[in-house]
């Protein structure tokens, strides 16, 4: 039973160190991947800079006007507040209502001549740079630049219908909202700037 434990003993041993080996060599594969394609995909450098940082890209307090807050969630409830305010609509009054509906009224007028053909679409979906993340809807471009051939005659007509409707889904009206730092101070709240990532989809109708 001993020698049996001993054997056992000896495998993890050798295991361990077949790890350890593969490790560095998977390790030393992708370094010399980074440093060949640094001139075409200087992208995948910066990735891995970012990566070897030990500061996070977000502060751990955060002030703004007589309000200062150091827990995370308290940090997000704050910037979320702040970039609404930056959103709100100014109150309109009878001629601004009136205005703008007759400025909406020609838009859709001059939205309903836009060409939205198949071909057109098909080369929006294999337009997408593969190293980017998904939106809100969590569709990866990879995803999108696959089925590309099969997503572009429903999503034409998808599009058509928006245009006609002057509507759109839902899922595509959300955006990732991430805060991007003007400044070197990054603990004033005042000092940052909304950065929205929203659906492909949306991005697309709007080319």
């Amino acid at each position: 039973m001993r020698n049996i434990k001993n054997i056992v003993f000896y495998l993890i041993i050798i295991l361990f160190h077949c790890v350890l080996e593969l490790e560095k060599t998977c390790y030393d594969n992708y370094m010399t991947n980074i440093e060949a394609s640094i001139v075409k995909h200087p992208k995948a450098f910066w990735t891995f800079v970012k990566s070897k940082r030990k500061a996070g890209s977000f502060p751990n307090e955060m002030f703004y006007r007589e309000t200062f807050v150091n827990e995370g969630q308290d940090i997000n409830n704050l910037f979320a507040s702040y970039f609404q305010s930056t959103f709100l609509e100014p109150e309109s009054t009878a001629d601004d209502e009136s205005t703008s509906t007759e400025q909406c009224s020609n838009t859709a007028m001059s939205i309903s001549t836009v060409d939205i053909n198949h071909s057109r679409v098909l080369t929006l979906l294999k337009s997408l740079d593969l190293t980017n993340s998904g939106g809100p809807d969590l569709i990866p471009p990879l995803f999108i630049d696959t089925c590309a051939h099969s997503l572009a005659e429903p999503i034409t007509i998808l599009f058509k219908r928006s245009v006609s409707e002057g509507k759109v889904p839902k899922i595509w009206k959300s955006a990732f909202v991430s805060p991007i730092f003007k400044k070197a101070i990054n603990l004033i709240l005042k000092t940052t700037a909304p950065f929205l990532k929203s659906t492909f989809f949306l991005k697309f109708l709007n080319v």
